[in-house]
């Protein structure tokens, strides 16, 4: 919230030097491709998320909402179990 304006870029962790580091691929591609075989809870999405590009909970759930919003995801209730969140991605037409 007070911090500078995000740039048009991505950090992605990188494990040989531990470091964060620039990385080429659009984080929506990333999400995208995690989800092409079916939904994933949102708890699975976030830990791919972290582990690709060092995301925060609160880093995904920002940008989430912000691809919610776009008509890119849909965020649904577990059916079968109601505490958990289903990510899925939204076909294109």
């Amino acid at each position: 919230r007070n911090g500078p304006p995000e740039v048009g870029r991505w950090l992605r962790f990188d494990d040989e030097y531990g470091i964060l580091r620039e990385s080429a691929s659009d984080p929506y591609m990333l999400i995208a491709e995690f989800l092409a075989d079916g939904p994933k809870r949102n708890q699975e999405c976030v830990s791919y998320m972290q582990e690709q590009l060092g995301w925060s909970s609160r880093t995904f759930g920002r940008n989430r909402d912000k691809w919610e919003t776009t008509g890119k995801l849909k965020r649904y209730r577990d059916p079968i179990h109601r505490s958990f969140w289903l990510v899925e991605l939204v076909e294109e037409k």
